[in-house]
């Protein structure tokens, strides 16, 4: 019987690595060495003991039978035993039979009291098997067992190589280890950077913006009458000219948490809430205050959604010890139309699904809301096992609704509030989904970023996006990509339908902020205004500063207070197509162009 192809080969390996990555790594679960709890887990043994799958990784082992021709397989007990019998029969059934061996930790108590059983020769040739490798522990004891016996351990082979100490160990000794996939493979290492990463161009930075001394997801960019608006966490809003000029800023009564909500723009108005209690809505054009409206002691991360269906703004407050409500107001006026209260903090950013007539909102009460649009009556309720802080996102396609929710999972619920499924993503989730076509697309505490099927929740590609395990910002998806910020301070641009990285750029800060992408014509790129360089230039109750290597510093007219600092990251910008901007707790707000290629 002849081997598979190459071709059949990769054809295994690809069905294998959809089953790893959809089924075998347990994310949010397991439990370290020192007892502390891991924030994911890789469980291959379901696999091994599928038939489908046991199949497949004995056909991948058998090239190295025929490389290394032993004249014995072995493992340690459990997951390599089980290997090593699917071998020992595959092998036979392509006429190169190997015998196999089972190592035991111990000598088996009772019996005939062996640590390796097998019908062992000494003097033997011996290719060892297992599930993984990460340290070097459990290979060095089968290896000291087959030595003992004047066995030759010719390589390790393993499904999964976690790239770790384990391999430097065994290659010291001169054992190569040989692998279906390593930990880079199924991307749970953070990517390097693209070859070819010309996508997009870096313009400017500006600032001060987010100082990041408050957890908490912060203010993305958006964008109107050709300015772009964000909240920072130092207690301002900021409205920006396109070339990152300061255009007007606008304080708020809170300096430690400050804005940590994405505005709206709306008909020459933008719409935020502070964590000083008040919702506020100003003068797109100049800053002016228009309205206030405070219903509540604080607002939090719950950014404002707009239904044009029913002219109304929906945004939740919080109170007291344990006060949460979700608000729809007027948002002309800032009347408010009516309040629902739930059983805490509303910290996420309401849903709406004008097919149903339905806002969604969930609380620290761990409770999702469904409730009617127009009148804030409970239409229906789901209890998850966790806090509920992120956004809630609804499709309009299916009407289904898809939140996460600090007991680790993302779900999806149909307009009934039934569950269509739910997948356990980590220890605890703070993101908002965003649904684009057959895909949803989540990012985790973890800082990965997640991309399923919407309908089934079957896990279609997943990206490590650093190792520094914390959260990251909230996906975006434009243009058949997925923009995403990382904790460990990198901007990705990556592929929607498979994931692969197609640009990157590494800030100084984590980004926990969504990123903000507009298309040409409308939205914000260089157009900077003639300056007189290495002087100050009065204008408009400011003093400009631009000095050498692009920087310009904008003080007030007596000059004793800095406003604000833009830097030009270049001289000339070729064409370009759309622009990005990233947020970065290093106090910066990044403005990209995606260059034009011919």
């Amino acid at each position: 019987m002849k081997l598979p192809s190459e071709k059949e080969l990769e054809k295994y390996k690809k069905i294998l690595y959809s089953e790893i990555v959809d089924n075998a790594i347990k994310w949010g679960q397991g439990i370290l060495m020192d007892g502390s709890p891991a924030g994911w887990t890789v469980d291959l043994r379901e696999a091994i003991l599928t038939p489908e799958y046991a199949h497949i990784i004995s056909q991948l082992f058998m090239p190295l039978i025929y490389r290394y021709r032993p004249d014995y397989v072995a493992g340690m007990t459990v997951a390599a035993g089980c290997l090593v019998s699917q071998l020992v029969l595959l092998s036979h059934i392509y006429g190169v039979p190997v015998k196999g061996l089972y190592i035991r930790r111990e000598p088996k108590a009772d019996g005939m009291q062996r640590q390796i059983e097998g019908q062992l020769r000494e003097g033997s040739k011996v290719l060892l098997l297992d599930d993984i490798i990460n340290s070097s522990d459990v290979a060095l004891k089968s290896i000291e067992q087959l030595v003992k016996h004047r066995c030759m351990p010719v390589a390790l082979a393993v499904i999964l190589n976690f790239q770790s100490s384990g391999q430097h160990d065994l290659n010291k000794l001169g054992i190569t280890v040989h692998h279906i996939f390593t930990l880079s493979d199924i991307n749970m290492k953070p990517p390097p950077v693209p070859e070819d990463n010309t996508m997009f161009l870096p313009v400017w930075k500006a600032g001060i913006v987010n100082s990041g001394a408050y957890y908490a997801p912060k203010s993305g960019p958006v964008s109107g009458e050709g300015r772009i608006f964000l909240g920072s966490d130092r207690g301002y809003f900021i409205s920006l000219h396109t070339d990152g000029l300061l255009d007007w800023f606008f304080p708020v009564g809170e300096v430690y948490k400050g804005i940590q909500v994405t505005p709206v723009y709306r008909k020459g108005r933008v719409y935020f809430g502070s964590y000083d209690g008040y919702i506020y809505c100003l003068k797109a054009s100049s800053g002016n205050l228009l309205w206030k409206q405070k219903w509540g002691d604080w607002v939090g991360c719950s950014s404002p959604v707009f239904d044009p269906a029913g002219d109304l703004f929906f945004m939740g407050i919080e109170y007291g010890s344990h006060g949460g409500d979700l608000c729809a107001f007027n948002g002309m006026d800032g009347n408010l139309k009516w309040r629902f209260k739930t059983g805490e903090y509303v910290t996420c950013a309401p849903g709406i699904n004008s097919n149903t007539d339905t806002v969604f909102v969930g609380s620290l009460d761990k409770t999702l809301y469904a409730l009617d649009l127009h009148e804030g009556t409970e239409k229906w309720r789901f209890i998850t096992d966790g806090y509920i802080k992120g956004g809630i996102t609804s499709d309009p396609l299916t009407n289904y609704c898809y939140f996460t929710s600090y007991d680790g999972y993302l779900y999806c619920l149909d307009r009934d509030g039934e569950i269509v499924w739910k997948r356990k993503l980590g220890q605890w989730l703070y993101s908002c989904p965003c649904v684009s076509h057959d895909r949803v697309v989540v990012t985790t505490e973890a800082d990965y970023v997640f991309s399923l099927n919407k309908m089934t929740g079957k896990i279609i590609w997943k990206r490590c996006m650093s190792d520094r395990w914390k959260m990251c910002a909230y996906p975006v998806i434009k243009h058949g990509r997925v923009y995403a910020g990382s904790y460990g301070g990198t901007v990705y641009v990556m592929s929607l339908y498979d994931g692969s990285i197609l640009w990157s750029f590494n800030t100084g800060g984590s980004v926990m902020a969504p990123c903000g992408v507009f298309s040409k014509g409308k939205k914000p790129l260089l157009n900077r205004e003639k300056l007189k360089k290495n002087s100050f230039n009065v204008k408009g109750g400011r003093l400009y500063y631009p000095g050498p290597g692009g920087l310009t510093h904008i003080f007030n007219q007596d000059a004793t207070r800095l406003l604000w600092s833009v830097y030009s990251l270049q001289e000339e910008i070729p064409s370009y197509s759309n622009t990005l901007l990233a947020s970065s707790n290093d106090g910066y707000l990044y403005c990209f162009a995606e260059v034009d290629k011919e």
